[in-house]
């Protein structure tokens, strides 16, 4: 098999808009000279020529394109309520997952994960050391029942989901900042 054909996955950004631990609403938080959502989203529109969906219970107005929202599965679900949702709506084989906050990730790292032949894999993810980021991957759409069990057992960290699932991991091409995420004002500085 090779890679996976751009007409198979359907991107999404998780976009919640909380922020609880940054103070505040980090999609607006601008970064080389853009919002962080807008960033993210011109990224996807790049690498699939597609526009992203976005994910969250709030949503915002964007300059780049007609956004489409979806809801997460269960208020205040976090980003497995977000996956929940991206599965539920996605109509093709593969799902491509990326937080927000995200602003280190280039084209040519999202490339590289678009390139990489699945296999039998049900996620990949970018990541070092075999670790795939869960917010930096592709889901087979077929991993739905999985996920939407794990959150009715009130489980509610993405990593420990991982466990369930056959992962794939590609390496960043621009190195360890494309796994920076914005968690805390202080994360500013890694950029």
């Amino acid at each position: 098999m090779s890679q996976i054909p751009a007409d198979h996955i359907t991107p999404y950004i998780l976009a919640g808009g909380k922020s609880s631990r940054f103070g505040s609403d980090k999609r607006l938080l601008v970064v080389h000279g853009h919002p962080l959502i807008e960033n993210m989203a011109a990224l996807v529109q790049k690498a699939l020529d597609k526009n992203p969906v976005f994910v969250g219970d709030d949503p915002i107005e964007i300059e780049l394109f007609d956004a489409l929202w979806i809801q997460d599965a269960e208020k205040e679900s976090g980003p497995v309520g977000g996956l929940i949702s991206v599965l539920r709506h996605a109509r093709t084989e593969w799902a491509l997952v990326l937080a927000v906050d995200l602003p280190g990730l280039e084209l040519t790292d999202l490339n590289a994960l678009l390139s990489v032949d699945p296999g039998d894999a049900e996620m990949i993810g970018i990541g070092l050391d075999d670790r795939p980021e869960h917010l930096i991957a592709l889901y087979r759409t077929s991993t739905l029942p999985i996920w939407e069990n794990f959150f009715s057992s009130g489980k509610r960290a993405l990593h420990q989901g991982l466990l369930q699932l056959k992962t794939k991991t590609v390496s960043p091409v621009s190195g360890r900042k494309a796994l920076l995420n914005l968690n805390r004002p202080e994360d500013i500085s890694g950029l």
